[in-house]
């Protein structure tokens, strides 16, 4: 239900630029861009651009990203549902392929569930561990925005089940206790996660090959360069973020 006047569907969330109508046409091209027609962007979206969700439709590839949604909430869900989970109210949970680069995007996908079978038994709280987001109003023991994020090799991408991990939010540290012989064993076993369907040009190609880490703020990294450090375009016209 609205009163009428919220903006709702592709009208919803626009970054304005001094001009709703620029800001609407800006959004229709990125998608359009993605092989979508001024028609099917008549259409509702699975109701998620009418909601009070935080999705920007300008984002992403809008059936990629309602299927990688369904896709990892089962899988999550299946596995803290499992009642053969081997799993135990001291023990960590770590998710990990949620950063910038990794979903993509970042999502608040970092209040992992507690287990079905602990919470039958009156667990409240665990400590979880994550390279995502998570809601401002979502609590519990939980690190968030680890960064370097897995998907480019970061620590989380190194974890095993059966590892120890200390965190001691005293001295601000966070430490996976496997000793160094071993992790350097695991990083030359690791592999970078497959590419990203549609990644290899468009908006997702620049986001990917440019966002920062959390610990940068996720922005583009030619927006925090010093003008002089950005080379010009082929055209002689300085070069965004210039």
């Amino acid at each position: 239900m609205t009163d009428g006047t919220t903006p709702r569907g592709m009208r919803k969330g626009l970054t304005r630029y001094g001009d709703e109508d620029f800001s609407l046409f800006l959004r229709k091209a990125f998608i359009k861009a993605m092989g979508f027609s001024d028609d099917a962007l008549d259409r509702p979206v699975v109701g998620i651009a009418d909601t009070g969700s935080d999705y920007n439709a300008c984002h992403a590839n809008v059936p990629r990203l309602v299927e990688a949604v369904k896709a990892g909430g089962d899988a999550l869900a299946a596995r803290v549902d499992d009642p053969d989970l081997d799993v135990a109210p001291e023990d960590v949970l770590v998710l990990r392929g949620a950063g910038p680069k990794g979903a993509p995007g970042m999502p608040e996908a970092g209040y992992i569930p507690i287990p079905k079978k602990l919470a039958a038994r009156g667990v409240k709280d665990m400590v979880r561990l994550s390279d995502a987001r998570m809601s401002g109003t979502a609590f519990g023991t939980i690190v968030l925005h680890v960064t370097p994020e897995s998907a480019i090799g970061g620590p989380l991408a190194l974890v095993e089940t059966g590892d120890r991990i200390r965190l001691d939010v005293g001295a601000r540290s966070l430490d996976l206790l496997v000793p160094e012989e071993e992790i350097a064993a695991r990083r030359e076993r690791w592999s970078p996660p497959p590419a990203h369907p549609g990644s290899e040009r468009g908006y997702l190609r620049l986001f990917l090959d440019t966002v920062t880490g959390a610990d940068r703020g996720c922005d583009f990294d030619f927006m925090d360069r010093p003008a002089a450090s950005v080379p010009p375009a082929p055209s002689g016209r300085p070069a965004p973020g210039a």
